[in-house]
């Protein structure tokens, strides 16, 4: 998904929604959830309780992601991941 601006979603994004005549959903920065529907053009805001970037000064909630919650460094989820391969491997 391309770079939001202001929570609004990117004209690109609604660009390729009509082009391929499909809905578009968006997980903004600021913790909304919103859908473009490409029949009629309008965006509505399906939730605003999805996690947010403590650094968007447009924050509409607390919510931690996953990574916030869980500090894992990029080696430890990179290690899991080797991990679990070795364990599938046949």
């Amino acid at each position: 998904m391309k770079k939001v601006t202001n929570s609004k979603k990117n004209i690109t994004d609604i660009g390729t929604a009509n082009t391929h005549q499909i809905d578009s959903y968006l997980a903004s920065p600021n913790g909304e959830l919103q859908k473009y529907n490409h029949r009629t053009g309008k965006i509505k805001v399906l939730s605003n309780e999805m996690p947010s970037d403590p650094n968007d000064p447009e924050r509409l909630n607390r919510k931690q992601s996953f990574l916030e919650q869980n500090p894992y460094s990029i080696i430890d989820i990179n290690n899991i991941f080797l991990y679990n391969q070795y364990l599938t491997i046949p």
